[in-house]
């Protein structure tokens, strides 16, 4: 452990048990609030990927178009020519 962290948990120790209660209690409300972005956040993300998830790429867009022209160019070449 710190040096720092070594001093806050002695301060800590030596608060009165209602400073410790209004302590203990910021910092649940702290963990709290981020647990709640982290979910808000997970959420929007599946969210995102829902809504983009029939749209392809770029690259599937590019690997779609050069295999239909390759697909063309095979149709279109006859060896016995």
């Amino acid at each position: 452990m710190s040096a720092v962290l070594e001093e806050i948990v002695e301060k800590v120790h030596s608060l009165p048990f209602a400073e410790k209660r209004v302590l203990r209690e910021m910092l649940n409300n702290e963990e709290e609030d981020f647990e709640k972005e982290k979910w808000r956040r997970i959420a929007l993300s599946k969210k995102v990927r829902g809504k983009y998830k029939e749209s392809l790429s770029s690259v599937d867009e590019f690997l779609t178009r050069k295999r239909e022209e390759t697909d063309r160019e095979d149709k279109g070449w006859n060896p016995s020519s």
